[in-house]
């Protein structure tokens, strides 16, 4: 069995849904949630289960849960100026959504590789400060070159990448358009565009998204 998007382990194996906030809703679901916080990068939470099955099962509901919350600090920032319901999109808008995210993949890809071992740091500290104290690395944090990975951290994210082509495979296979979710809500929020689920255009939508995943076909 395959783990859902958005869905992570702590170094107890502990599972977690984890969603992105779109950096322009950050305040707003801080705000929205009441936490104190300046912003919200990140929406967690404990799904309180090591069993991978039980995790996929609980998961679902956060995730839909996180979209809600998304969805209403986007009304509360621009109350007057939520867009109207739509029930499609124009070849135009698919292409922008698909490039942006493309954009985004490869923009983290590259600073994850050519960071080096001061932005690996700096990305353990901000995520033992902002969610979990006890975050750890699955490898040691002097085998990173000062510029450039380690061998064995890219034979680490060759083992992720195969199990995500995976994963999306076979929930293209399946139909299942909830592995892809989350990255179509974060796209029609920076898109500022509210399209309506039962559309056949949100299917298509996630459609090319899981073809995104697999084959790149979206993007010609």
């Amino acid at each position: 069995m395959r783990a859902l998007m958005g869905l992570i382990k702590d170094r107890h194996g502990t599972y977690y849904a984890q969603q992105k906030v779109p950096e322009r809703l950050q305040a707003a679901v801080a705000r929205y949630l009441g936490n104190g916080k300046p912003k919200q990068v990140y929406q967690k939470k404990s799904l309180g289960t090591k069993d991978l099955r039980t995790a996929n099962v609980r998961a679902k509901p956060v995730l839909a849960g996180f979209d809600r919350v998304l969805r209403e600090a986007a009304a509360l920032q621009a109350p007057k100026s939520t867009p109207a319901l739509r029930t499609s999109l124009n070849a135009a808008e698919i292409a922008r959504m698909s490039e942006a995210l493309y954009g985004k993949l490869l923009a983290d890809d590259e600073a994850s590789r050519f960071g080096g071992r001061a932005r690996v740091a700096e990305g353990v500290e901000w995520i033992r400060r902002n969610e979990n104290p006890d975050f750890q690395l699955p490898y040691p944090i002097e085998s990173v070159r000062e510029h450039g990975w380690h061998p064995e951290i890219l034979a680490i994210q060759r083992e992720h990448m195969v199990h995500e082509l995976a994963t999306m495979q076979e929930a293209l296979a399946l139909g299942d358009i909830t592995a892809v979710e989350d990255d179509v809500a974060l796209l029609l929020a920076d898109f500022e565009i509210n399209l309506d689920r039962k559309s056949v255009a949100y299917r298509e939508n996630l459609g090319r998204r899981h073809c995104g995943h697999t084959c790149g076909r979206c993007k010609q």
